[in-house]
Order: C-alpha cells, then sequence, then structure tokens
C-alpha cells in the first residue's frame, strides 16, 4: 500500500491489521480445513479496527473541528459499512442460490436478474 502518514492510510493500515490479526488467530486456533471465513465475518474485525482507532483519535483530539470530523468519519463508517456489507452479504446469497440452482452465474446471468 501507499502510505502518506494522513487519516485515510493509517484507517487502511488499521483495517488490513484486522484482516491478519483475525486470519493469524483463525489458524491459530483451527485446524486449516475450518480456519477460512467469509468476507462477511472477515469485515468485523478490520472495520472493529478501524473504530478502535476512531474512538482512540476522538479521546485524544482536543481542537473542536477535528473532533466533529473524526465524529463524522465514524458516522459514515457505520451508515457505509452497514449498507454496504449487509448488500454484499445479500449478493452473495443470491449468487449461491442461482448456483445451486445450477443457474446462470456468468455476468450476462447476472445482469439478466438485475445483480450487476
Amino acid at each position: 500500500m501507499n502510505y502518506n502518514n494522513n487519516l485515510n492510510d493509517v484507517s487502511t493500515l488499521v483495517h488490513e491489521v484486522g484482516h491478519s490479526m483475525h486470519s493469524f488467530y483463525s489458524r491459530a486456533a483451527q485446524p486449516y480445513a475450518t480456519a477460512d471465513y467469509s468476507i462477511f465475518t472477515a469485515e468485523v474485525a478490520s472495520t472493529t479496527n478501524e473504530s478502535l482507532l476512531l474512538s482512540y483519535l476522538i479521546s485524544e483530539t482536543k481542537e473542536k473541528s477535528k473532533k466533529l470530523y473524526l465524529l463524522n468519519r465514524r458516522l459514515e463508517n457505520i451508515r457505509t459499512t452497514v449498507y454496504r456489507q449487509t448488500m454484499f452479504a445479500s449478493f452473495e446469497r443470491k449468487v449461491h442460490l442461482m448456483m445451486a440452482k445450477v443457474e446462470d452465474t456468468t455476468p450476462d446471468g447476472l445482469s439478466h436478474f438485475g445483480m450487476i
């Protein structure tokens, strides 16, 4: 990743470390065959790390405008994470159901059902 020492880069780094920690502990605690997890589950650890970062920054920030910016960022993260991850999960469920019915899951098949 490109790192320029700004909040977006720190947040991305913290997010990706959440994925790494999740994978490390999952593999350490479970056999290889059961250590994998869904994308939806993977986002829990990474977004939790982002939330912890924002909590820390909000608690340490004294300047009102910066604190308001961080609070707004927290609200936006909640909105986009809950909304986006729910949409991803819904999409994955529909595709898996289509696959179970041996339906067309190519881009053309998915667009026919309004999924892309």
